[in-house]
């Protein structure tokens, strides 16, 4: 799945950067800079002017990219719903650390997914409707 040179369009006026920064501005994702410890998105509008977006700043476009997330969701939840374990790891406060489930691939062999934060209690709730058995394992 590609992580840049996905189409962009603009959710935000950010014209007080560059005046054609309006609303519904199109554009494309660069290369993640894995320096910068942040989910801010480095962007390309008009071939030439480069700004970091902020996640909520902007929607996808890219069809082929969407449609590859869908298929890549959809192979997800399949290999949740056929987990041999569950494990749900977080702090004494209940602050998210890791979600994994672990399971077996098409090869036959043992594989496992790390379920993103945001996506964990649409994931958590399905596999518990599912009836399966997640372990929480509580650290400091």
């Amino acid at each position: 799945m590609k992580e840049h040179g996905i189409k962009i369009r603009l959710t935000v006026d950010l014209t007080k950067y560059h005046s054609k920064l309006v609303k519904g501005t199109e554009g494309i994702t660069l290369p993640k800079d894995y320096r910068k410890m942040d989910d801010m998105t480095d962007c390309r509008f008009f071939d030439c002017y480069d700004i970091r977006v902020a996640p909520s700043g902007y929607e996808i476009i890219d069809e082929e990219y969407l449609a590859e997330v869908a298929e890549g969701k959809a192979q997800t939840i399949k290999d949740c719903l056929s987990a041999i374990s569950i494990l749900k790891t977080e702090t004494k406060r209940g602050r998210h650390i890791e979600f994994r489930v672990n399971f077996i691939n098409s090869a036959g062999e043992q594989d496992y997914h790390i379920i993103r934060k945001h996506v964990v209690p649409e994931i958590e709730k399905m596999l518990r409707e599912a009836g399966k058995k997640i372990e929480v394992r509580i650290v400091d």
